[in-house]
């Protein structure tokens, strides 16, 4: 039989996990870390101890945010993430999640082309339905621009604060994902390249400090948990990859 800490009791010979990465590329990285963790958790000792999983990195997905907040100019990445999923699928993926927020403002196309029997794992509505779990009465969501603008979280929790698009805290949110020394530009949360007060999780501090009252908070952009050391990441910080990673997992189970 076997047990909690029997990591064979997620492996399956019909199910596969799927990463639709890129988007961006050290989110996916992250999503598999945190895979790999959660095997060696429940005793993973030996490379046959860990599933059968595939990453697409389809780095040439167009932004999502530059989309969603300016269509007329921008390039829908709609078909990107469907020949994202087709790629998956190919490979023998049939449960696929997205490391990416703001792509879920496209999960009813995904949706619609998948295969009958692939499962996309909705990490917003998981982490809505691990934040309400919870009982948290007040909930910070930092996001894009674009993960704001669409309310994807909205459908799942209405207890949810956030910064103002447009607003100096916003706008060092999106310059922690976007900017030149930013989570997608390659830096960590206390980049040794980095005077203090530029690292990532510098400027994360600054934005924290004008919700004082917030009882946890959303980091809801996938590059977001990489600008919090790991010392200081706990249940305060509701990471969805974490979440949908466990999720994705858990429907391994035959």
């Amino acid at each position: 039989m076997n047990t909690i800490n029997d990591p064979k009791q997620f492996i399956s010979k019909s199910k596969t996990i799927g990463i639709m990465g890129g988007l961006g590329p050290f989110a996916a990285i992250e999503a598999e870390k945190i895979l790999l963790s959660h095997y060696v958790k429940n005793g993973a000792k030996k490379d046959q101890d860990f599933p059968h999983f595939v990453i697409n990195m389809y780095c040439k997905t167009p932004d999502r945010t530059s989309y969603l907040l300016d269509p007329e100019h921008n390039t829908n990445p709609t078909s990107a993430l469907v020949n994202s999923l087709k790629e998956l699928e190919n490979a023998g993926a049939n449960i696929i999640f997205i490391p990416c927020n703001t792509a879920h403002a496209f999960i009813g196309e995904i949706n619609k082309a998948k295969k009958p029997e692939t499962i996309i794992v909705d990490m917003i509505e998981e982490t809505g339905i691990f934040a309400k779990s919870k009982g948290f009465k007040e909930l910070l969501l930092l996001a894009t621009d674009g993960t704001l603008k669409t309310r994807v979280y909205n459908k799942y929790l209405d207890n949810i604060v956030s910064p103002e698009i447009g607003s100096e805290e916003q706008q060092i949110v999106m310059d922690i994902i976007y900017g030149e020394n930013g989570v997608k530009a390659g830096y960590s949360a206390v980049d040794k390249r980095l005077s203090t007060n530029k690292t990532p999780w510098w400027k994360l501090q600054t934005v924290l400090k004008s919700f004082p009252n917030v009882d946890a908070v959303i980091l809801g952009c996938t590059e977001l948990p990489i600008a919090v050391p790991q010392e200081f990441q706990s249940e305060k910080f509701i990471n969805p990859l974490d979440v949908v990673v466990k999720k994705s997992i858990s429907l391994l189970q035959d």
